[in-house]
């Protein structure tokens, strides 16, 4: 398992990407569309290093905003599905089930014991 990068999830994509770009000087490298709710922006630094924001305007994501974390860390796998059977054997908490992206991406949350969601993605 790699480390990928960090994830904000955000209540408005295009003044956190403002925000992101104007402060930091972060550039938005590219954005995808997920379903009909997320939005997702991939912001990068000069040496490539990766933000990932997050727009989720589901109903679920009144929800899950109000959780007390904003941030979540992603890990990249080569094989998801061998990762998400150990996982839940392992017995970890999942937050959600299997996401497909339109692209074929496939990731998952997992709760780590202080509440911090963790995402293992297969890029």
């Amino acid at each position: 398992m790699k480390f990928g990068f960090p994830n904000i999830h955000v209540k408005d994509l295009e003044e956190s990407k403002k925000f992101y770009q104007d402060l930091i000087k972060l550039n938005v490298r590219n954005e995808i569309q997920v379903g009909e709710n997320i939005r997702i922006a991939f912001m990068v630094d000069t040496e490539a290093n990766v933000l990932e924001l997050i727009e989720d305007k589901s109903k679920l994501n009144e929800i899950n905003y109000n959780k007390s974390y904003k941030v979540s860390l992603l890990f990249k796998v080569d094989d998801i599905n061998e990762e998400m059977e150990r996982a839940t054997k392992a017995g970890f908490k999942f937050d959600g089930p299997l996401i497909t992206t339109p692209s074929g991406t496939k990731f998952f949350y997992v709760i780590d014991p202080n509440g911090v969601p963790i995402q293992i993605t297969s890029l």
